[in-house]
């Protein structure tokens, strides 16, 4: 098994736009709400200067529009955002390793029909139990979902 640090491919984002923070500042003053309610210019400068460390660890392979849309979330203070978007990349990752894995094989492992609409129909904790089952992830991957 190859140790993902091995293969780490540096990502070089942009300069955070000097007119990031005025601007996410000017709508929250035209929406009457104080700008308190996002993070602050430092968490948002921190976070982003932090990101390709993180998105480094992502194979190019995943790295799809909703990683796209979990940078543009992080560049404006967004982490809530961002936490949903890499979740949902998770997940839809996690369907296609099953589906690699074999609907049948699953069925067989089950002992009970599996066919892609159930697939689908899983929740995402359904499916967190499934792939521990087909080892497909790890204990530590699987125990991280509970925190």
């Amino acid at each position: 098994m190859k140790d993902i640090r091995l293969v780490k491919k540096e990502v070089n984002l942009p300069k955070l736009p000097d007119r990031t923070i005025p601007l996410i500042e000017t709508l929250t003053e035209a929406l009457g709400i104080p700008h308190e309610v996002l993070a602050s210019p430092e968490e948002i400068y921190y976070a982003w200067k932090n990101l390709p460390r993180e998105l480094a660890a992502i194979p190019p392979n995943l790295r799809n529009e909703l990683i796209a849309r979990m940078c543009i979330a992080i560049s404006t203070g967004l982490f809530d955002s961002a936490i949903n978007y890499i979740w949902n990349a998770t997940i839809l990752h996690l369907r296609q390793r099953v589906r690699d894995f074999g609907l049948p094989v699953v069925a067989q492992i089950l002992q009970k029909r599996f066919e892609e609409k159930d697939l689908i129909e899983l929740q995402d904790s359904e499916l967190l139990d499934l792939c521990l089952k087909l080892n497909l992830i790890t204990e530590d991957g699987y125990f991280f979902k509970s925190m």
